[in-house]
């Protein structure tokens, strides 16, 4: 006969995770570094895609680069500055020139 017991396991919290099994603390999961997220109770983390970044650990989700900016790596920590004469709307991976008559300036 047993009198107590646990029933379900807690997830690590998103934003980190733990890929070892029978844990026995939430202190056994690890931050994800920056460049990467996790979602809830999962056992990997998985870098941010190309056009948004993370800047810090414990990241559940990517942030899009915003417009005037990019990356174009994944798992980056922060987007690059399009250069003059160049542009972009959110969340690209790369800078499109300015068609002809058109011009973007610092």
């Amino acid at each position: 006969f047993s009198t107590g017991g646990l029933s379900i396991c807690d997830n690590c919290v998103a934003g980190s995770y733990w890929s070892g099994s029978g844990g026995t603390s939430p202190l056994l999961c690890t931050a994800c570094a920056a460049g990467s997220f996790s979602t809830e109770g999962t056992s990997t983390c998985n870098n941010c895609a190309t056009g948004s970044y993370s800047s810090g650990g414990f990241s559940s989700s990517c942030i899009n680069c915003a417009p005037g900016t990019f990356a174009d790596i994944s798992g980056t920590t922060q987007c690059k500055d399009c250069v003059p004469g160049t542009y972009s709307v959110s969340g690209l991976s790369v800078c499109v020139s300015c068609a002809t008559g058109k011009y973007t300036s610092l």
